[in-house]
């Protein structure tokens, strides 16, 4: 086996990390074999930031090189062969994989932030305006208010209620529930180190209420156990690698009686609908699970209703690009709500 990848072997092995987590069409949706064919027409698609000559020439050869160095398993003198990654190549695809999101998120985020047309299709679609890249709307950010202002009375006296949000972002719902909570004191952390700088900005007026820390939800042992009386995770766990262990990480950060209040889709076949089933019966007291599934259909209604007739908006603030990308989202995954085939719920763990 090579010492070192190549900067394209990392690349190809983030892109296979990613479409194993999400095997569909980045654009259609449609269900995906991994096949060398597949992975050569997806490559721009989910990496758009990367330049053309990031990728081989000859996927083929570079998939049996990547094979040979057995980062990767499947057949590849066979056209129809599909591709996995071994456990090397996977421990390879992961740090490579969270640097290129990190990196889209940064872009995406700072751009939508200075947007008004952003703001404006916020708040006319989903209700409010926290710049927060999910389906989430004012029905499901004042639930999660409710249930944070419950844990906060009936936390034990004498310190401030404490709570940590998993992927922030720019901090933007983060602040928005801070300023829900009073005197509760709000932690964000998130890879996304721009806009962690950018959150920092726009929410001083919260002083030390407010703390934004770049930092990997992966991997929280530099924060001490017990430290939290909740945590908030809204569509986080569908990105992370091996999502019970990232889980039961999570869960080590809550105080006694403490909640983690997991909000996210899954869709059949992706990484974390799989590691959904049986979650139930996984944990101990069993968590509370709220299907807000036809929530979610609505939404994604709204949003192409409202992006139908926002395009020149957009447009004159030179954000096509912006645009295209709420339409492939909301094309895509109100697709799938249609369909039945997608699942939204709030899921309630709690420390014994």
């Amino acid at each position: 086996m090579s010492a070192q990848p190549s900067a394209q072997d990392r690349r190809i092995l983030a892109l296979l990390l990613h479409l194993q987590r999400w095997p569909f069409d980045a654009i259609t949706g449609d269900d995906l074999r991994l096949d060398h064919r597949t992975l050569e027409s997806q490559a721009r698609q989910v990496f758009p930031e990367l330049p053309q000559d990031a990728w081989p020439s000859d996927w083929q050869g570079a998939l049996l090189t990547l094979c040979e160095q057995n980062w990767l398993h499947g057949l590849p003198g066979d056209p129809a062969a599909t591709f996995g990654l071994t456990p090397a190549g996977r421990e390879l695809a992961r740090g490579f994989h969270r640097e290129l999101m990190a990196k889209g998120f940064d872009e995406l985020l700072v751009d939508a932030l200075d947007s008004p047309a952003y703001a404006s299709f916020c708040r006319r679609s989903m209700g409010l305006d926290i710049g927060h890249f999910s389906p989430v709307d004012a029905i499901q950010v004042s639930l999660l208010a409710s249930m944070l202002k419950g844990l906060d009375r009936s936390k034990p006296p004498g310190r401030p209620f404490r709570w940590l949000d998993l992927g922030c972002g720019a901090g933007n719902m983060t602040a928005w529930l801070a300023r829900q909570l009073g005197t509760a004191v709000a932690y964000g952390v998130d890879l996304a180190s721009e806009a962690i700088a950018v959150g920092r900005r726009r929410h001083a007026d919260l002083g030390q209420r407010l703390h934004l820390h770049v930092a990997d939800v992966h991997d929280l042992r530099v924060l001490p156990a017990a430290s939290f009386d909740a945590l908030v995770a809204v569509d986080v766990l569908a990105f992370v690698d091996e999502p019970e262990i990232a889980l039961r990480r999570w869960l080590r950060l809550l105080a006694p009686g403490g909640r983690a209040l997991v909000l996210g889709s899954s869709r059949g076949g992706t990484q974390k609908a799989r590691f959904e089933v049986g979650l139930l019966g996984r944990y101990t007291p069993p968590p509370l699970v709220v299907d807000l599934t036809s929530l979610d259909r609505h939404l994604w209604r709204s949003q192409r209703r409202i992006l139908a007739v926002m395009g020149k908006d957009f447009e004159g603030e030179g954000r096509l690009p912006l645009y295209r990308l709420l339409c492939q989202e909301a094309r895509r995954c109100g697709r799938w709500a249609e369909a039945g085939s997608t699942r939204r719920t709030l899921t309630v763990l709690r420390t014994v």
